[in-house]
């Protein structure tokens, strides 16, 4: 999945990889952003990646238009930092030992990069564009 925005030539942020974590609970699935604190509910994984994709699009536009670079970033609760950490480490470990990794937690990293926003630019209203999957 990759989300792509371009904002004013001054803004302070080029390329970012945003780490993602997603896990089952009670039959939903939740993603968060977490360097953003953005979540997403939903009743599959990949409902609850497109809604978070969503978000951070949304997030992303609504810094650039206000040109306030710390809107885009707050830290998710550590607990969900950990979860992050058990599902990088469980899938480094499927790696090297040749096993299955468990399928209730997902860790993705989502790029950033150029092709979202260039109407703030041109003072046009804003526009959102569709994550690539």
């Amino acid at each position: 999945m990759k989300i792509a925005f371009d904002a004013p030539d001054d803004w302070p942020i080029e390329n970012a990889n945003i780490n993602v974590v997603i896990f089952e609970e009670a039959g939903e699935w939740t993603a968060v952003a977490l360097e953003m604190d953005l979540h997403a509910i939903a009743p599959t994984m990949e409902a609850a990646r497109r809604e978070l994709a969503e978000a951070v699009m949304s997030q992303l536009a609504f810094a650039i238009q206000k040109r306030q670079p710390e809107l885009v970033f707050r830290n998710a609760e550590p607990m969900y930092w950990r979860l992050f950490e058990q599902g990088r480490d469980a899938k480094l470990r499927a790696l090297v030992t040749d096993q299955a990794v468990s399928p209730n937690i997902v860790t993705a990293s989502l790029p950033v990069d150029d092709g979202l926003i260039s109407q703030f630019q041109r003072k046009k209203p804003f526009q959102r564009q569709r994550a690539a999957a």
